[in-house]
């Protein structure tokens, strides 16, 4: 089977995974603002540890099964399979979620922290059959169905966030806040399944259950590795550090989880396509995925000149002015957007071609790296060594993904020339605007889309710049 690969699809796909990630991850930073602003950075130190417990388990507990549909279905449609992994999919959300729920009971500690963390296991418990049915979505190219769940997830969450802030229920009223939103998208979540595969049925297939554990666990591992590593600094920082500082370096994590949205969502919205690939030396594939590497570059490095430029003025603007130290760890963090970029569309095209155990060696290395550097840096360092750490682990992963990617070769060279080209020019507008930040952030998005649509459209070599229309290969019959 051959990459079929249209402008028409890429853009729907990606716009729709866009809006998701927009609308789910902004949601989230707005809280986080909201909480930050209202309870200071010893508030935003005991969030910030508190959804990273979440947002980690929250993937862990799904164990890979969503990854795995989303190929399987996208093969063979075959309802069944969905039927099966449903309860496993609850089953595990339900001990997940518990763990953290449990914490107050087991610890005898009714501080802040431990409420909060109770509250985020109603969180993982929901995300857990969200995950399984957003992978139904996805095999069926109807990603526009978990935008519209992720619109009544973000307006229920920011709603419910803000009266339980203003109420006075400090952090862990705002993750209720969050699991209210989450459960208002199971409800929609079902709504579209039954509109899509018919009524939601559970199959107890104990049988198959440990089969879809033991096949898809390479890529469980991988995925909870991840999340780990992703969110390991605050973990490590909270311990050795007060949660003022925990709270100063969170806020600037939250920014930081939220820049890449962009390119996450235009790398997943090929996942379903790249899945039907013949292999990695499938030539379609390796056409899509050294244009694709070469747009993530090209954003990727404005983006970063551009948040190092205004760190600490976009710090103030969202966080306040407790929060002075943020836009220093930001400069430097901003830095670690283009390698985010391309390490994902790395890790996307091994999934999609069956190479789940080499992005599980890859992430297992940089989380080793990751702990070992967080280890050593933060007690001392502070929030300064967990930047370092977090730059230096997205360096091993990218070489451990291109070593896992062979033969598949990216373009870098002349990306790269091109992103510092609109860098530049975006950097000397930035730096000659008067007027404040907002007026700063204005011209310096003109800058940049002006800069890309130059590239991309008008400059020679234009016809090989966006993602391809691709016709697929002739079958055998034909």
């Amino acid at each position: 089977m051959s990459v079929a690969l249209s402008r028409k699809r890429v853009i729907k796909n990606s716009f729709s995974q866009l809006l998701t990630f927009a609308l789910s991850g902004g949601s989230k930073a707005i809280a986080a603002i909201m909480v930050a602003r209202t309870l200071g950075p010893g508030g935003m130190g005991t969030f910030s540890l508190s959804w990273t417990l979440a947002g980690t388990l929250a993937f862990v507990a799904v164990l890979g099964l969503d990854n795995r549909l989303i190929r399987e279905l996208a093969r063979a449609r075959d309802a069944s399979e969905l039927e099966r992994s449903l309860p496993l999919a609850c089953i595990l959300g339900v001990v997940f979620g518990g763990l953290l729920t449990a914490i107050p009971a087991l610890t005898g500690v009714h501080s802040d922290a431990a409420q909060a963390l109770a509250a985020a296991g109603g969180f993982v418990a929901i995300s857990a059959p969200i995950l399984i049915f957003r992978a139904s979505f996805h095999a069926r190219e109807k990603m526009e169905l978990e935008t519209a769940a992720c619109v009544v997830e973000g307006a229920v969450a920011l709603i419910a966030v803000g009266l339980a802030l203003n109420a006075g229920f400090g952090v862990g009223g705002a993750m209720l806040g969050l699991t209210a939103g989450r459960a208002a998208n199971l409800l929609l979540c079902v709504v579209f399944y039954r509109r899509l595969w018919g009524p939601v049925r559970f199959r107890m297939d104990v049988t198959h259950w440990f089969s879809l554990v033991r096949e898809g666990w390479p890529l469980a591992v991988s995925y909870s590795l991840t999340a780990t590593y992703l969110r390991f600094d605050i973990l490590i920082l909270a311990i050795f550090h007060p949660s003022t500082e925990v709270g100063m370096y969170g806020a600037a994590s939250v920014i930081l989880l939220t820049a890449p949205l962009v390119a996450v969502s235009f790398s997943s919205s090929l996942y379903p396509i790249l899945a039907q690939s013949d292999g990695i030396e499938d030539g379609h594939l390796r056409r899509v995925f050294q244009q694709t590497t070469r747009i993530l570059l090209v954003a990727a490095l404005p983006l970063a000149t551009g948040l190092t430029l205004l760190s600490e003025s976009i710090a103030e603007l969202l966080f306040g002015a407790g929060f002075g130290d943020t836009g220093k760890y930001l400069a430097l963090l901003a830095w670690v957007l283009p390698f985010r970029f391309v390490n994902h569309l790395f890790g996307v095209v091994l999934a999609a071609t069956d190479r789940r155990s080499k992005r599980v060696a890859a992430v297992a290395l940089a989380l080793a790296a990751n702990l070992v550097l967080n280890l050593l840096l933060i007690p001392s360092w502070g929030a300064y060594g967990a930047v370092i750490a977090t730059v230096a682990t997205e360096l091993v992963i990218a070489g451990i993904l291109l070593w896992g990617i062979r033969p598949l070769r990216p373009y870098v060279v002349r990306p790269l020339v091109e992103g510092a080209a609109v860098s530049l020019a975006l950097a000397a507008v930035v730096l000659s605007t008067p007027g404040g930040v907002i007026v700063q952030l204005m011209t310096g998005g003109v800058v940049f889309f002006v800069g890309l649509a130059t590239i991309f459209l008008w400059l020679p070599g234009r016809a090989s710049a966006g993602p391809p229309a691709v016709d697929p290969k002739p079958s055998p019959a034909a």
